[in-house]
Protein backbone atom coordinates (compact mmCIF):
# COMPACT_ATOMS: atom_id res chain seq x y z
CA UNK A 1 0.00 0.00 0.00
CA UNK A 2 2.84 2.40 0.95
CA UNK A 3 3.44 2.41 -3.13
CA UNK A 4 -0.32 3.96 -3.96
CA UNK A 5 -0.21 6.85 -1.32
CA UNK A 6 1.10 9.91 -2.93
CA UNK A 7 2.62 12.09 0.13
CA UNK A 8 1.59 15.93 -0.88
CA UNK A 9 4.38 18.28 0.19
CA UNK A 10 4.19 22.05 0.00
CA UNK A 11 1.69 24.19 -1.12
CA UNK A 12 -1.51 22.57 -2.48
CA UNK A 13 -1.59 23.41 -6.08
CA UNK A 14 -4.85 23.17 -8.47
CA UNK A 15 -4.91 20.36 -10.82
CA UNK A 16 -4.59 21.27 -14.50
CA UNK A 17 -7.73 19.00 -15.42
CA UNK A 18 -9.42 21.19 -12.94
CA UNK A 19 -8.31 24.54 -14.34
CA UNK A 20 -9.65 23.51 -17.26
CA UNK A 21 -12.78 22.59 -16.40
CA UNK A 22 -12.92 25.89 -14.60
CA UNK A 23 -11.88 28.13 -17.56
CA UNK A 24 -14.69 26.05 -20.26
CA UNK A 25 -17.14 27.09 -17.25
CA UNK A 26 -16.14 30.69 -17.35
CA UNK A 27 -15.64 30.69 -20.96
CA UNK A 28 -19.10 28.66 -22.31
CA UNK A 29 -21.00 29.67 -18.88
CA UNK A 30 -20.62 32.77 -17.47
CA UNK A 31 -19.24 35.31 -19.71
CA UNK A 32 -22.52 34.49 -22.23
CA UNK A 33 -24.58 34.96 -18.95
CA UNK A 34 -23.37 38.14 -17.78
CA UNK A 35 -23.70 39.90 -21.72
CA UNK A 36 -26.87 38.63 -21.44
CA UNK A 37 -27.67 40.51 -18.19
CA UNK A 38 -26.74 43.50 -19.92
CA UNK A 39 -28.08 43.25 -23.34
CA UNK A 40 -31.06 40.77 -22.92
CA UNK A 41 -29.37 38.12 -24.52
CA UNK A 42 -26.25 36.58 -25.30
CA UNK A 43 -24.43 38.10 -28.29
CA UNK A 44 -24.62 36.74 -32.14
CA UNK A 45 -21.07 35.40 -32.14
CA UNK A 46 -21.50 32.78 -29.58
CA UNK A 47 -22.26 29.62 -31.24
CA UNK A 48 -26.13 28.45 -30.83
CA UNK A 49 -26.28 26.28 -28.05
CA UNK A 50 -24.06 28.77 -25.71
CA UNK A 51 -26.77 31.36 -26.90
CA UNK A 52 -29.39 29.40 -25.99
CA UNK A 53 -28.09 28.75 -22.32
CA UNK A 54 -27.93 32.28 -22.20
CA UNK A 55 -31.35 32.74 -22.65
CA UNK A 56 -32.78 30.68 -21.00
CA UNK A 57 -30.86 31.67 -17.59
CA UNK A 58 -31.99 35.73 -18.95
CA UNK A 59 -35.88 34.10 -19.27
CA UNK A 60 -37.24 36.49 -17.04
CA UNK A 61 -35.62 39.86 -16.97
CA UNK A 62 -38.42 41.90 -16.30
CA UNK A 63 -41.97 41.26 -14.27
CA UNK A 64 -45.13 41.20 -16.35
CA UNK A 65 -47.50 44.38 -15.46
CA UNK A 66 -50.20 42.59 -16.80
CA UNK A 67 -51.73 39.54 -17.64
CA UNK A 68 -53.79 39.76 -21.39
CA UNK A 69 -56.70 37.63 -21.69
CA UNK A 70 -59.23 36.80 -24.69
CA UNK A 71 -62.90 36.22 -24.40
CA UNK A 72 -65.77 35.04 -26.92
CA UNK A 73 -69.09 36.31 -27.36
CA UNK A 74 -71.37 34.82 -30.53
CA UNK A 75 -74.36 36.31 -32.19
CA UNK A 76 -76.99 34.60 -33.23
CA UNK A 77 -79.15 35.45 -36.42
CA UNK A 78 -81.16 37.76 -35.10
CA UNK A 79 -80.46 38.03 -31.49
CA UNK A 80 -77.73 40.32 -29.35
CA UNK A 81 -73.88 39.60 -28.42
CA UNK A 82 -73.57 36.85 -25.97
CA UNK A 83 -70.97 35.29 -23.80
CA UNK A 84 -69.40 31.66 -24.81
CA UNK A 85 -69.74 29.16 -22.40
CA UNK A 86 -66.14 28.08 -23.37
CA UNK A 87 -66.27 25.00 -20.61
CA UNK A 88 -68.88 23.19 -23.50
CA UNK A 89 -66.45 24.16 -26.24
CA UNK A 90 -62.74 23.73 -24.58
CA UNK A 91 -63.81 21.07 -21.29
CA UNK A 92 -59.95 19.58 -21.49
CA UNK A 93 -58.00 22.44 -19.19
CA UNK A 94 -54.46 20.75 -20.49
CA UNK A 95 -52.37 23.79 -19.12
CA UNK A 96 -52.74 23.90 -15.71
CA UNK A 97 -56.69 25.08 -15.45
CA UNK A 98 -56.06 26.77 -18.48
CA UNK A 99 -58.32 26.01 -21.52
CA UNK A 100 -57.20 24.77 -25.08
CA UNK A 101 -58.36 28.04 -25.71
CA UNK A 102 -56.24 30.10 -24.19
CA UNK A 103 -53.56 28.47 -24.97
CA UNK A 104 -54.65 28.87 -28.87
CA UNK A 105 -54.36 32.75 -28.21
CA UNK A 106 -51.38 32.98 -26.10
CA UNK A 107 -49.61 31.00 -28.77
CA UNK A 108 -51.38 31.39 -32.32
CA UNK A 109 -54.32 33.54 -32.14
CA UNK A 110 -53.69 36.93 -31.16
CA UNK A 111 -51.83 37.83 -34.61
CA UNK A 112 -53.47 35.43 -36.92
CA UNK A 113 -56.95 36.38 -38.61
CA UNK A 114 -56.87 33.23 -40.29
CA UNK A 115 -56.33 30.65 -37.19
CA UNK A 116 -59.46 32.50 -35.95
CA UNK A 117 -61.41 31.92 -38.83
CA UNK A 118 -61.21 28.48 -38.72
CA UNK A 119 -61.58 28.16 -34.79
CA UNK A 120 -64.81 30.09 -35.28
CA UNK A 121 -65.48 27.83 -38.03
CA UNK A 122 -65.04 25.04 -36.09
CA UNK A 123 -67.11 26.63 -32.86
CA UNK A 124 -69.95 27.15 -35.79
CA UNK A 125 -70.37 23.52 -36.29
CA UNK A 126 -69.83 22.42 -32.96
CA UNK A 127 -72.54 24.31 -31.99
CA UNK A 128 -74.79 22.98 -34.83
CA UNK A 129 -74.22 19.24 -33.30
CA UNK A 130 -74.36 20.66 -29.54
CA UNK A 131 -77.82 22.25 -30.47
CA UNK A 132 -79.29 21.05 -33.72
CA UNK A 133 -82.61 23.05 -33.10
CA UNK A 134 -81.72 26.13 -32.22
CA UNK A 135 -81.04 29.25 -34.42
CA UNK A 136 -77.39 28.87 -36.01
CA UNK A 137 -74.72 31.34 -34.98
CA UNK A 138 -74.34 34.33 -37.45
CA UNK A 139 -71.04 35.95 -36.16
CA UNK A 140 -68.68 35.39 -33.25
CA UNK A 141 -66.69 38.11 -31.83
CA UNK A 142 -62.91 38.26 -30.05
CA UNK A 143 -62.69 40.81 -26.59
CA UNK A 144 -59.42 41.39 -25.58
CA UNK A 145 -58.65 42.40 -21.72
CA UNK A 146 -55.37 43.40 -19.54
CA UNK A 147 -55.79 42.11 -15.89
CA UNK A 148 -52.95 44.85 -14.50
CA UNK A 149 -50.20 42.59 -12.00
CA UNK A 150 -50.25 44.49 -9.13
CA UNK A 151 -46.73 44.69 -6.85
CA UNK A 152 -47.32 43.92 -3.38
CA UNK A 153 -50.80 42.60 -3.40
CA UNK A 154 -51.31 38.69 -2.41
CA UNK A 155 -51.66 36.72 -5.79
CA UNK A 156 -55.29 35.31 -5.67
CA UNK A 157 -55.79 31.89 -4.04
CA UNK A 158 -56.56 28.67 -5.57
CA UNK A 159 -55.94 27.57 -9.08
CA UNK A 160 -55.38 29.94 -12.14
CA UNK A 161 -58.97 31.49 -13.46
CA UNK A 162 -59.55 33.80 -15.71
CA UNK A 163 -60.10 37.06 -15.00
CA UNK A 164 -63.41 38.86 -15.11
CA UNK A 165 -64.67 40.29 -17.93
CA UNK A 166 -62.92 43.74 -17.50
CA UNK A 167 -65.47 46.95 -18.72
CA UNK A 168 -62.26 48.32 -20.72
CA UNK A 169 -61.79 45.01 -22.81
CA UNK A 170 -61.87 46.07 -26.58
CA UNK A 171 -63.58 44.07 -29.64
CA UNK A 172 -60.31 42.69 -31.28
CA UNK A 173 -62.10 41.27 -34.15
CA UNK A 174 -65.38 40.53 -35.51
CA UNK A 175 -65.74 36.73 -37.56
CA UNK A 176 -68.98 36.25 -39.61
CA UNK A 177 -69.48 32.23 -39.67
CA UNK A 178 -68.15 31.10 -43.47
CA UNK A 179 -66.41 35.01 -44.11
CA UNK A 180 -63.23 35.92 -43.17
CA UNK A 181 -62.75 38.03 -39.91
CA UNK A 182 -61.66 41.88 -39.22
CA UNK A 183 -60.41 43.95 -36.89
CA UNK A 184 -62.41 47.12 -36.15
Amino acid sequence: MPGRLRRVTGTARPRWFDLAASLVVLVVWVVPITEGAFNAAPGRHWPLPIRDFGSISCLFRHRPENLPYYRLQLRRDGGEWTALDERLFFPMEPFGHRSRFDRFMDRWGYKDLAARDDLVAWIAARDRELHPQGPPIAAIRFLAGNHPIRVGEPPPRGHWQKPALDPRAVVDSVHPVGQPGSRP
